[in-house]
């Protein structure tokens, strides 16, 4: 099993990964810790889980993983976020208009973004999930069709719109069981970015 460039588990050669303990090897040990449950409905929602969590990596979502790897990753120099972001936007069937650049939802490169990708990593999300990533219109004068109201990437990146980013995300709770409604929120952002609401600039949302 490989390793991906935004520090994910490599996508398994051939199909799903092949279990480290068979079924009947499973059941055995599901059948000493879950008590008083059925050991092999336990056993099949392994199962389960697991072909799930195979479904998100190929749409392009990264799989829950150590916060401290992926803050590392995030930072890593030499890393080329846009180019592994766009590969995973495009993962999730979502094409690179004309005109358009990847934009890094929670930002991967400046600092008034740490704070944010705190968060972010503690939900076992990564800086180039999908759900992190949107394409926006490149330049103040880029015209990209589909996204007549959408904000410019060149101008976008300034302390109120961290500020305003982090603050979607601060009061959602910790922990990879709360990535979903992280999740949410980075997807709510993504909408205001694109219908142009989202507050950037002095004066926005007054």
């Amino acid at each position: 099993m490989g390793m991906a460039r935004d520090g994910r588990p490599g996508a398994p050669r051939g199909g799903l990964r092949q279990p480290r303990r068979t079924t009947a090897q499973l059941r055995v040990n599901a059948a000493r810790v879950v008590g008083g449950l059925n050991p092999n409905a336990a056993v099949n929602d392994v199962i389960l889980e697991a072909a799930k969590a195979e479904v998100r990596y190929r749409n392009g979502v990264t799989l829950p993983a150590n916060a401290e790897r992926l803050l590392a990753d995030a930072r890593r120099e030499g890393a080329r976020h846009s180019t592994d972001l766009a590969r995973n936007l495009a993962s999730a069937n979502i094409d690179r208009p004309k005109g358009a650049a990847a934009h890094h939802i929670v930002a991967h490169g400046d600092s008034r973004a740490f704070p944010s990708q705190e968060l972010l990593f503690g939900w076992g999300i990564a800086i180039n999930d999908v759900d992190n990533g949107v394409y926006l219109p490149r330049f103040k004068k880029s015209i990209v069709t589909g996204m007549p109201d959408a904000i410019k990437h060149s101008v976008l990146h300034t302390g109120l719109y961290h500020l305003e980013v982090y603050a979607r995300l601060v009061d959602i709770d910790q922990g990879a069981e709360h990535s979903q409604a992280g999740r949410e929120a980075l997807r709510g952002i993504k909408t205001q970015l694109l219908d142009g609401t989202f507050p950037y600039r002095s004066g926005d949302g007054a």
